[in-house]
């Protein structure tokens, strides 16, 4: 157990429990609004022991508590209500940042399909504020509180309400998990709403987005509204995913279940891995190519390598990597003359911790250098599991996925079953391994993880 209290459960294992838990599907689906992943997010909460979901909330009030509650909030707050127009394409930018060859910040998952869309035609929100790389709004410029809620707000509160009930009098569910799905489902009425109203009258047709999971109420805001979403892969999807591969007992409900109308993927891999699970048609799936923003100079021609072992840490996993780099440069004294490189995930919350690499004598780098530019250079990458494995396809780059590490252990289980990476334990010295096995490389090219950029096929489906 981590010493916030949250629990290590392998993603095999919290699959295996939604299986279990949700095999009634009538539970959580009401009319035309299927809740199954508001309830898989609820379960997981509960199994990992994580009490930060648990909110105070007014989900199972009547409704006349609920329309007396939103009049109040409004006119508490009115002096902050500003009307913000949107254009017929809206683009909701996560704000992760790149430098591109000249120096200029760019947007790594917008900035190109932002490219291909005529200024006039598309309003672009942040979901924070980044002066930096263009925008229209920041995300919390739109009020979060309205008086008023229509006849479609209360065929939804209703559903809600009506599932929660249903899984009391189910017999299924711990109080524990009760009191998560209440949370759960209570956050998705509040983002409902905030989005229903956000686009409510405007002349929005497509929202571009990163993540379908936690983002379930907005979602279901577009679908009544008739606005349709288009999600971009962010990242690592496999086959043990929480929220993709879905098993096939969910394939009835999963129309109704708040999945976006279309994924766009960056290669035919990716559509292969996903056409395993139940959620998507395989129209749905979509190889829009490779949109990330990268440095045009970094090239897989004319590598020049290194002798560099290139550590990519992950989110929030601090313990697990500084516990083994400290092991690693044991093993590195073995060998004079490898290079040490420790790239923080650029999200990771707790950056400062990662100073006690340099004791060690580890290069620590966080955005000073892109991805690329560290895979042009390394012979051997390690980490859990990444998509920096799959990055790594064409740089002639050995990737090693370090095994038996809580949560993620099965992610790193379906990365070495592709082939993407060969399994290294704690006790293995990974340059040892490396020269002894360099004849490994990977079956696939690169062009199956990351297609050159369909701007063709992204302008039709945009419209553009």
């Amino acid at each position: 157990m981590a010493d916030n209290g949250v629990k290590y459960v392998p993603f095999s294992e919290l699959n295996a429990l939604v299986v279990n838990k949700l095999n009634d599907h009538s539970v959580y689906t009401i009319g035309s609004f299927s809740f199954l992943k508001v309830f898989e997010h609820a379960l997981t909460y509960a199994a990992l022991n994580n009490t930060k979901k648990l909110l105070p909330n007014t989900l199972l009030k009547p409704l006349w508590y609920q329309r007396f509650r939103a009049k109040v909030k409004y006119w508490k707050n009115r002096s902050n209500q500003r009307h913000q127009p949107l254009k017929r394409i809206v683009c909701i930018d996560p704000v992760r940042l790149t430098t591109d060859a000249e120096g200029k910040k760019r947007s790594i998952y917008m900035d190109r399909i932002i490219g291909e869309i005529p200024r006039e035609q598309l309003s672009i929100i942040q979901k924070k504020h980044e002066p930096l790389v263009d925008a229209d709004y920041v995300l919390n410029a739109f009020p979060r509180v309205y008086a008023r809620m229509d006849d479609r707000e209360i065929d939804v509160l209703r559903s809600l309400q009506q599932a929660w009930l249903n899984a009391a009098r189910s017999g299924v569910f711990s109080t524990l998990e009760l009191n998560h799905i209440e949370s759960a489902l209570f956050i998705f009425w509040e983002d409902f709403r905030f989005y229903y109203h956000m686009f409510y009258g405007q002349p929005v047709e497509k929202l571009v987005f990163i993540c379908h999971y936690h983002n379930e109420g907005m979602i279901a805001a577009c679908r009544l509204l008739g606005i349709e979403t288009i999600e971009l892969q962010h990242g690592l999807i496999a086959a043990n995913d929480l929220y993709y591969v879905y098993d096939a007992q969910f394939k009835p409900i999963m129309p109704l279940a708040f999945f976006p109308d279309r994924l766009w993927v960056y290669g035919p891999y990716w559509k292969r891995v996903l056409s395993r699970g139940s959620e998507f048609r395989e129209s749905q799936v979509e190889v829009a190519g490779d949109y990330l923003s990268r440095k045009p100079s970094v090239t897989l021609s004319a590598l020049a390598k290194e002798n560099m072992i290139l550590v990519c840490a992950q989110k929030l996993m601090h313990e697990d990597y500084l516990r083994y780099l400290e092991r690693l440069a044991q093993y590195v004294a073995e060998y004079p003359g490898w290079r040490l490189v420790v790239k923080m995930h650029p999200l990771e919350p707790r950056k400062e911790l990662y100073q006690a690499v340099r004791q060690w004598g580890f290069e620590l780098v966080d955005m000073e250098y892109t991805l690329d530019e560290l895979l042009q250079r390394a012979r051997i990458q390690i980490s859990i599991y990444s998509t920096t494995f799959f990055d790594a396809i064409g740089f002639d780059v050995v990737n090693y996925a370090l095994q038996h590490y809580g949560n993620y252990q099965d992610y790193a289980a379906d990365i070495i079953r592709e082939a993407v990476a060969w399994p290294l334990t704690v006790d293995q010295n990974p340059i040892a391994h490396y020269l002894q096995d360099q004849g490994n490389r990977y079956a696939m090219e690169r062009e199956e993880i990351y297609a050159p950029l369909n701007s063709a096929h992204v302008r039709a489906v945009l419209g553009v």
